[in-house]
């Protein structure tokens, strides 16, 4: 009886080892697996975050193009309809866009085609793109444009398509305080003509707060 129990005790010493060296088996690749998952899974969380945010620049820049070349499709058709001449109401009609924005894009494509203005009836600054080609039409070709152009290459080049308040004042010898104080007046067009060392009248617009000469009319 005595022997069986060291026995049974000698078992149980040889077997007592064994059950942790069976548990890190276990437990160590299932705590590196969930080291590797959780490392994965921030990588994968980061590329996909790029990946969203490339995807979204590149669709709202496609939208964008999309816009400016509808943008320019109305452009060029209000060009033939009109003769080369449109006022930022007329466009921000047609493209069922702001003022603001109508505004902005005819004065880069004015600033691109060294467009002249006008001021028409109503007091509104009138576009006259008197160079512009586009396909099928041809402005040069147009009597009604020819008779716009009153000034020559050389001397609109002198003509800066914009001034600032200062600018004008300096161009007219004048205080800017002058500037400010006439421009919203009625004859501010009549009494920057007398102003202008070239002759040239001046119109204010206040939504962008600049001068645009008035080289026809």
């Amino acid at each position: 009886m005595p022997e069986q129990n060291r026995d049974n005790r000698k078992q149980m010493t040889g077997n007592g080892p064994s059950s942790p060296r069976s548990a890190l088996t276990i437990l160590l690749p299932a705590a590196l697996g969930m080291a590797l998952i959780v490392w994965a899974w921030r990588w994968l969380l980061a590329i996909g975050l790029l990946l969203t945010i490339g995807g979204l620049w590149k669709y709202f820049q496609a939208k964008q193009q999309e816009h400016l070349e509808q943008l320019n499709e109305i452009f060029y058709q209000i060009l033939q309809e009109h003769q080369g001449r449109v006022t930022t109401l007329d466009f921000a009609i047609a493209a069922n866009i702001t003022g603001l924005e109508a505004q902005k894009y005819l004065q880069e494509r004015a600033g691109e085609f060294g467009a002249d203005f006008e001021v028409n009836t109503s007091g509104g600054i009138v576009y006259c793109f008197s160079s512009v080609k586009v396909s099928g039409w041809d402005s040069s070709e147009s009597p009604e444009l020819k008779q716009l152009s009153g000034i020559s290459a050389d001397s609109a080049a002198k003509v800066p398509r914009s001034l600032n308040q200062s600018q004008l004042a300096d161009r007219f010898g004048v205080h800017a305080g002058t500037i400010r104080n006439h421009r919203s007046k009625p004859d501010f067009i009549a009494w920057s003509r007398t102003k202008d060392p070239a002759g040239i009248a001046w119109t204010y617009s206040p939504d962008t707060k600049e001068f645009l000469p008035i080289q026809n009319g």
